[in-house]
């Protein structure tokens, strides 16, 4: 009995590639690891703008920081890593296109966005 999910790519020189997708609990430890490394960085830039700056301004690079170590951490590691954040690199993950080519960045941004609405509170039921 095999338990893999795994699926089979043709390529144009007529060799089958043989790929095993990611299960669910590898899945959840690489997005743990990756959530874990954003708090980190986000509570890094909250000291740093609020001792350094502070007041409406603190608050506004606050805001840019916050979304840029949840949106673009993802998004850069995926293109500058070979589809690999540092939880995926972990956990031997790495994210591809469904034809097992590497991700680009028209895909990385629209995943990657999904990502920001599907963690809305009760807005992952959508994903269903």
């Amino acid at each position: 009995m095999e338990l893999e999910d795994r699926i089979t790519l043709a390529t144009p020189e007529g060799i089958e590639l043989g790929l095993v997708l990611a299960g669910a609990g590898s899945r959840f430890i690489a997005g743990t690891i990756d959530l874990a490394l954003e708090i980190v960085l986000i509570v890094l830039a909250g000291l740093a703008t609020f001792l350094l700056v502070g007041g409406g301004i603190g608050v506004a690079l606050f805001a840019m920081a916050s979304f840029a170590a949840f949106y673009l951490y993802n998004v850069l590691f995926e293109l500058l890593a070979s589809g690999r954040t540092p939880g995926k690199r972990i956990t031997h993950l790495r994210v591809v296109r469904e034809e097992g080519t590497p991700v680009d960045l028209p895909a990385s941004a629209i995943r990657n966005l999904l990502r920001l609405i599907d963690v809305l509170p009760f807005a992952y039921l959508l994903g269903y």
